[in-house]
C-alpha cells in the first residue's frame, strides 16, 4: 500500500526542526514507532537532539542514516554477505589495479601511484549509485571509437570496474549493491509500516531515488524535509536549486507510486518558526538578502550588535581576533556550547586557532581528523611486515624499533639505531648478537627483544601464500608483542592524566586495525598474494582510516569546516577564511573523468552524472545555511596582503557591507582595545614588533611592557618575545673559569682545532665543548674517502722507506707490487668495510684505488728527481710523540699545547753537510696554498708542522726548513692523444706541490726542480719571508687560542663566496639556528689577501684580523 507522503519544506529557520521534533513526538504518544533519517554525520548530533526532546528517550523512535539504514535492513532480514567498507572497496580495487596494470592504457604509468585507487573508487561508486554497469562503460568506449582520447580512459575504468566487481560478486557486498538490495528487502524488514522521516539528504543519486521509491511503497507514512523557498516572490532561489530540483522528483517518484502527497510550506514568521523568532533582526534580514537579486539595504541601526567582519594580515591574526571575538561572545551571555566556528581550511587554521583559543582558556572541540596511517601501531604493521618481507632491511628494522611498541625502551632505540646505522647491521646481521666493534649494552639489548618477533613474522609470511594466511600472520605479531595490551595502558595513562580526547583516539587505533585486519581476511581471504602486494593492497587500506573523537565535555565551542558543523543549532558562528574561491568553494573539475566527459556519456544514453556545476550549487547551499544558523552573532574574517595567507574577501563579503553600510571591518593594523589579557599580551608583541621595524614605540607601549613584564604568568613569555624580535643566535662568550672547565688548562688542541674555531666559533664550541659528535653512518662520505687515500698513502710511504734505496731506483712494478700488498687488507677494514658492500661501493673501491696508484706513482717519481728523500710518515708532534708540542704562551699565563701529525716529512743535505726539510701534507680536496686562509686562520697546518719540527730540530742538530706543500691526491683528467714524455711532463704538472718553498736555488734543484715544486713568484720566499710566515702563523694560533679561553662561541660562519661558507656541509646546522634572513645572524666576509699585503703584514709582530 502506498504511503502518504508529506513534503516539508523551508527557508534555514523556518521550523523545521522543530516541526519534526514535534512529529516524533506526536507519533511516538500514538505508539507508533518513528525511524529518523539523516545524512551521515549528523546521525550522533540529532540522536542527542531527540533524547533530550522525547520524554520517553529513543525506545520508539530510531536515528538513521540510509547506510545504517540499508545494514540494519539487511541483518534483519536474512544477509549474511560480508558488508564491504570503504576501506574494504579501496584495497579490492588496489589489488585489482596492480593484477591489471599491463592492460590499461590510459593509467597504466599512474595506476600505482597513491590516490589513484580512491579516484577509481569514487568513479565506481558513483557509476553504481547511477546505475551505470561496467558493460556500458565498455559499450560507449567502443562508440567512441579507438582514436579518441576518452575511449581509452574510459575502456581502463570498465575493466577495472569489472574485475573489481567479478571478484566481489557472491562473497561482498558494498553501499551501492547495499541500496539495491535494501529496495527489495525493505517490504519484509521492520521499518515496513513505520513512520518514516527523512531530514535532508547528502548523497543524490538514482539509487537513492530507488530506496525513496521503496519507502513510499510500504512505510505507514512518509515525511521528507527540503530546504527550499517555493513562494512566487523568492528572489534567492539560486541557493534553493538543488532541492528545488529533487522535491520536483520526489513529487514525481510518488506520483507514480500512487501515494497521497501533501506540501507543508513554513513561512519565516509563520507558527512553525523556530529560531528565526529569537533571531535578532539583522541576522533575520541577512538570512533572506545575502543570495538575494536584487537585495535590500537593512534599515536598522543595531546590525554591528549581531554582523562582525574582519581583514588580517595572517592566519594568526585572524585566529587571534576570533579568540578575543568569543571571549566577548561569552561576556555577553553566550555559552560556548552555543558558539561555532568554521574554518574553510581546517588544516591551515587549526594550529594558529588553536594555540589562540588554549592561550585564552576558552574549551573547544575540533572534529578534524587525523589519517590512522600516522599513529605508531600502523607504522607498527607496515614496517614490521616490509622487514620481514625485505629480509630485515635496515630502515624498516629501525622503524619497528622506533614506534616505541616492540618492546624497546626509547634510550635501547637510539642506541640500536646509532650502531645500526654505524656498522651497516642489516638483514640476517640483526638475527645474531652485535659483535662488531664497541657493543653499547642498549643495542644489544634492543636487538634481542625486536629481532626473534620479527623472524618469526618472516617464517610465517614465507609459507603464507593467501592474503587470510598472512593477515593471520600479522595478528600473531601483533599478538606477540601485546598492542591491544600496550595501546590500553596509554589510554589508562591518558585518562589519569585528564587527556581524555587523546585516550579516545588511542581506543580507536586499535579497534580501526581489527576492523581493517577483518576485511582483509573476509574479502580477500584464499585470494592468492605475494607479501609485497599484500603490503600495498594494506597500505591503501590504511589511508583511507581516519581517527576523530567526540565532544568529551558539553560546553565547548564547535571548531571545524562547513561540512561538518551544519547539524548544531549556534547563537554565534564565527567564519575563518570567507575569500574568494573558498566560501563558498568552487567545484573542482578534476576528478577522473571531467565535466565534458561526463556530458559525453550522458549524450551516449549514460544517466547523466553529477557535474562540478551541481557541486557549487550544492556548496553555495551550505554556505547559505550557515550564515542563516546563528541567532545573535555573525562573524565574518579573512587575510588580506600578499603571500601564500591572502586572498580576495568572498563575494558574501562585499554584499554584506552593501546591506550594512554601519559594519565596518575591523582589523589587526587599527585594532580595537583588548578584550582580554591574552589580547592583550598579542597587542603588545605586535607594538614591539613595529617598533623594532621603525625605529620607535607606539604611545603607551612602556606602560603596557611594564605590566606584562610584573605578571608571573607572562613575565617568561615576554623574554621569549624579546629573544625572537632581537634574534641572537650567539651566546655571550662564558669566561675563562668555564672555558678551563669546559676544555682544560693547560688548553690542548690541534691546528685543525684552531681552523674550526676560526671558521666557526660555534662549530668549535659544539664539536669540542660539548663534544657533540654526529652519528657515524655505513655509507662512505667524502671525508671517508680522504681517509682512506691518506692511510693508502701513508701505508706506501712506510714500505718505501723501509726499502732503504734511492727513489730513482724504484721500479714502476716495484710501486704495484707494493700496492697490491697493502691495498686489499686495507679496503677490507676501512670503514668496518663498508667498500665491499655493494656493488656500486666496489666501483667506488676501485675509483679510490686508481686515485692512490697515480699519486704514489707521482710520490716516486717526484722524489726521483730531486735528492729529498721520505724520511717519516705520519710524523706526530705532542706530549710523549716524535717531537714535543707546540707551546703557546697566553695572556693569562697559561699555556696552549698544539700536536698535531705530518702526512711526510723528507730530509736532505747540502753540499756543506747543513740539513733541510720540507713538510708534506696530502689533499684530497682543494689542494691550493692559499694567503687568505693563512691570514683568516682557516689553514695552519702547513706552517705549524714546519715550525713543529724546526723548534725540535734545533735544539738537537741544525736544521733548516726547505718548504711546505700540498700534495693533490688525484686521479689526473689529460688531454687525449699524449702519449711518452709529453703524456708523462702533464702528469707530473697535476701532480705538482703547492706551496711555499725557500728561495735558494740549491734547495730548488734538490727538490726536484719546476716540474716538482714552485721556484718562482710567491710560491718562493726568502728566508726572512719565510720566517715571518711560519711566525705569523703561531702569532695567530696563539690569537686563536686566546679566544677559546675566553669562553667566545658566537655563531659567526665565515663566508668566501656564495658557496664556499663555513655552513657548507656543517654536521651542526640544525644546532645553531644560523640564517643570515634574520636579524642577528651575518656572515664574518672573507676578503682576498694577497701575498704581498699578507707578507707586509706578517712582518709585523702583530696580527689583526
Amino acid at each position: 500500500m502506498a504511503a502518504p507522503v508529506t513534503f516539508l519544506a523551508g527557508r534555514a529557520g523556518s521550523g523545521k526542526s522543530r516541526f519534526i521534533r514535534q512529529r516524533v513526538a506526536e507519533l511516538c504518544a500514538r505508539g507508533e514507532t518513528v525511524a529518523l533519517i539523516v545524512p551521515e554525520q549528523f546521525t550522533f548530533e540529532t540522536e542527542r537532539e531527540l533524547a533530550a526532546a522525547l520524554p520517553g528517550g529513543l525506545l520508539q523512535a530510531s536515528v538513521f542514516s540510509f547506510t545504517s539504514l540499508a545494514r540494519r535492513v539487511l541483518r534483519e532480514t536474512g544477509e549474511r554477505t560480508v558488508f564491504l567498507s570503504r576501506q574494504g572497496r579501496r584495497m579490492v580495487i588496489r589489488k585489482t589495479a596492480e593484477e591489471e596494470a599491463k592492460r590499461l592504457t590510459a593509467f597504466g604509468g599512474v595506476s600505482a601511484r597513491a590516490g589513484f585507487a580512491e579516484r577509481c573508487d569514487s568513479f565506481i561508486t558513483e557509476c553504481k549509485r547511477f546505475n551505470i554497469a561496467p558493460e556500458q562503460l565498455a559499450d560507449a568506449a567502443e562508440r567512441l571509437g579507438a582514436n579518441a582520447p576518452f575511449a581509452a580512459k574510459l575502456s581502463d575504468l570498465a575493466l577495472l570496474y569489472a574485475r573489481t566487481e567479478e571478484y566481489l560478486a557472491g562473497r561482498n557486498m558494498d553501499a551501492a549493491d547495499a541500496f539495491s538490495a535494501l529496495c527489495e528487502r525493505l517490504p519484509r524488514s521492520s521499518i515496513a509500516g513505520q513512520a518514516v522521516i527523512i531530514d535532508g539528504f547528502d548523497l543524490i543519486s538514482e539509487q537513492l531515488y530507488d530506496v525513496v521509491g521503496a519507502l513510499m511503497g510500504c512505510a505507514g507514512s512518509l515525511t521528507i524535509a527540503l530546504r527550499a523557498d517555493l513562494s512566487p516572490d523568492c528572489r534567492d532561489r539560486v541557493v534553493f536549486q538543488a532541492e528545488s530540483r529533487l522535491l520536483t522528483r520526489l513529487k514525481s517518484i510518488a506520483q507514480e507510486q500512487g501515494c497521497p502527497t501533501r506540501t507543508v510550506r513554513l513561512p519565516v514568521a509563520g507558527p512553525h518558526e523556530d529560531a528565526a523568532k529569537r533571531a535578532h533582526p539583522a541576522l533575520r534580514h541577512l538570512e533572506h538578502e545575502a543570495f538575494a537579486y536584487p537585495f535590500r539595504p537593512y534599515e536598522g541601526k543595531d546590525a554591528a550588535e549581531a554582523v562582525s567582519l574582519f581583514a588580517a594580515t595572517s592566519r594568526t591574526a585572524e585566529a587571534e581576533a576570533v579568540a578575543d571575538a568569543i571571549l566577548k561572545a561569552a561576556d555577553s551571555g553566550i555559552r560556548y556550547r552555543d558558539m561555532a566556528v568554521i574554518a574553510t581550511d581546517l588544516d591551515a587554521y587549526i594550529n594558529p586557532v588553536s594555540r589562540a583559543l588554549r592561550a585564552r582558556d576558552i574549551p573547544f572541540f575540533t572534529d578534524a581528523k587525523h589519517p590512522l596511517a600516522g599513529y605508531a601501531a600502523a607504522r607498527l604493521v607496515v614496517s614490521a611486515l616490509s622487514a620481514a618481507a625485505h629480509a630485515f632491511r635496515q630502515r624498516d628494522v629501525l622503524e619497528v624499533a622506533k614506534t616505541g611498541l616492540a618492546g624497546v625502551e626509547t634510550a635501547d632505540a637510539e642506541a640500536f639505531e646509532l650502531y645500526a646505522l654505524r656498522y651497516g647491521m642489516r638483514g640476517t646481521l640483526l638475527t645474531a648478537p652485535f659483535a662488531r666493534g664497541e657493543v653499547p649494552p642498549g643495542a644489544e639489548r634492543a636487538r634481542a627483544v625486536l629481532m626473534p618477533p620479527l623472524v618469526e613474522l618472516r617464517t610465517c609470511l614465507a609459507g603464507a601464500a593467501t592474503a587470510r594466511a598472512k593477515t593471520e600472520a600479522l595478528y600473531a605479531y601483533l599478538l606477540a608483542l601485546d598492542v591491544r595490551g600496550q595501546l590500553a595502558s596509554e589510554a589508562e595513562s591518558l585518562r589519569a592524566r585528564g587527556r581524555f580526547e587523546l585516550m579516545e583516539e588511542c581506543a580507536q587505533v586499535y579497534n580501526m586495525l581489527m576492523e581493517l585486519f577483518t576485511q582483509l581476511h573476509a574479502i580477500l581471504g584464499e585470494a592468492p598474494l605475494s607479501t609485497e602486494r599484500y603490503i600495498a593492497v594494506l597500505q591503501e587500506g590504511l589511508s583511507t582510516y581516519e581517527v576523530g573523537v567526540i565532544p568529551t565535555t558539553a560546553d565547548q565551542v564547535l571548531f571545524g569546516s562547513l561540512g561538518r558543523t551544519r547539524a548544531r543549532s549556534v547563537s554565534a558562528l564565527f567564519v575563518l577564511g570567507a575569500v574568494e574561491g573558498v566560501f563558498p568553494a568552487y567545484a573542482r573539475n578534476d576528478g577522473m573523468i571531467d565535466d565534458a566527459e561526463r556530458a559525453s556519456l550522458s549524450a551516449l544514453g549514460l544517466p547523466a552524472l553529477p557535474s562540478s556545476r551541481e557541486s557549487t550549487e550544492k556548496e553555495l547551499a551550505d554556505v547559505y545555511g550557515a550564515i542563516a544558523r546563528p541567532s545573535r552573532r555573525l562573524y565574518l574574517s579573512y587575510p588580506l596582503g600578499m603571500g601564500a595567507e591572502s586572498g580576495v574577501p568572498c563575494k558574501l563579503i562585499d554584499t554584506i557591507r552593501a546591506i550594512f553600510p554601519d559594519v565596518k571591518p575591523g582589523t589587526d593594523l587599527a585594532p580595537a582595545p583588548p578584550v582580554s589579557a591574552e589580547g592583550g599580551f598579542s597587542r603588545l608583541v605586535e607594538r614591539l614588533r613595529t617598533g623594532v621595524d621603525e625605529g620607535r614605540f607606539e604611545e603607551g607601549t612602556q606602560s603596557l611592557y611594564a605590566a606584562f613584564a610584573a605578571a608571573p604568568a607572562y613575565a617568561a613569555r615576554l623574554q621569549q618575545a624579546e629573544s625572537a624580535l632581537f634574534h641572537q643566535s650567539s651566546p655571550e662568550p662564558f669566561g675563562w673559569e668555564l672555558a678551563a672547565a669546559l676544555y682544560g688548562a693547560p688548553l690542548y688542541g690541534s691546528a685543525t682545532r684552531l681552523e674550526t674555531f676560526n671558521a666557526c666559533p660555534f662549530k668549535h664550541f659544539v664539536r669540542y665543548g660539548l663534544r657533540i659528535e654526529p652519528p657515524r653512518e655505513y655509507r662512505e662520505r667524502r671525508a671517508d674517502e680522504g681517509a682512506f687515500c691518506h692511510e693508502a698513502l701513508a701505508r706506501f710511504t712506510e714500505r718505501i722507506i723501509a726499502l732503504n734505496i734511492p727513489a730513482r731506483e724504484i721500479a714502476p712494478e716495484t710501486v704495484e707490487a707494493l700496492l697490491a700488498e697493502l691495498l686489499p687488507p686495507l679496503i677490507a677494514e676501512h670503514n668496518n668495510g663498508v667498500l665491499l658492500d655493494t656493488a656500486r661501493m666496489r666501483a667506488l673501491a676501485a675509483r679510490l684505488v686508481r686515485r692512490v696508484k697515480e699519486t704514489a706513482h707521482a710520490i716516486v717519481r717526484q722524489l726521483a728527481a730531486g735528492r729529498f728523500q721520505a724520511e717519516g710518515c705520519e710524523v706526530e708532534f705532542g706530549r710523549g710523540k716524535a717531537y714535543p708540542p707546540i707551546e703557546l704562551a697566553l695572556s693569562d699565563g697559561t699555556r696552549c699545547l698544539l700536536s698535531g701529525k705530518i702526512d711526510r716529512l723528507d730530509g736532505t743535505f747540502d753540499e756543506a753537510g747543513t740539513r733541510f726539510f720540507r713538510v708534506i701534507d696530502y689533499k684530497t680536496g682543494s689542494a691550493e696554498f692559499s694567503y687568505t686562509d693563512l691570514y683568516y686562520g682557516l689553514k695552519l697546518q702547513l706552517p705549524l708542522y714546519l715550525a713543529a719540527v724546526a723548534a725540535a730540530d734545533d735544539a738537537a742538530h741544525r736544521a733548516l726548513p726547505a718548504g711546505f706543500y700540498y700534495l693533490p691526491v688525484k686521479t689526473p683528467v689529460l688531454e687525449e692523444g699524449l702519449s711518452g714524455e709529453a703524456l708523462l711532463k702533464e702528469v707530473q704538472k697535476a701532480f705538482r706541490l703547492r706551496g711555499v718553498s725557500l728561495k735558494n736555488a740549491e734547495l730548488l734543484e734538490a727538490g726536484g726542480g719546476p716540474s716538482v715544486a714552485p721556484e718562482k713568484g710567491t710560491g718562493v720566499l726568502g728566508l726572512e719571508d719565510f720566517s715571518a710566515v711560519a711566525e705569523f702563523a703561531r702569532r695567530k694560533a696563539a690569537q686563536t687560542a686566546e679566544a677559546v679561553r675566553t669562553g667566545r662561541a658566537e655563531t659567526a660562519p665565515y663566508r668566501k663566496s656564495k658557496r664556499d661558507t663555513a655552513c657548507a656541509r656543517c654536521d651542526y646546522a640544525s644546532v645553531c639556528g644560523f640564517d643570515p634572513a634574520f636579524g642577528g645572524c651575518a656572515y664574518r666576509s672573507v676578503r682576498t689577501v694577497k701575498a704581498d699585503a699578507f707578507l707586509e703584514e706578517a712582518r709585523h709582530e702583530t696580527v689583526d684580523e
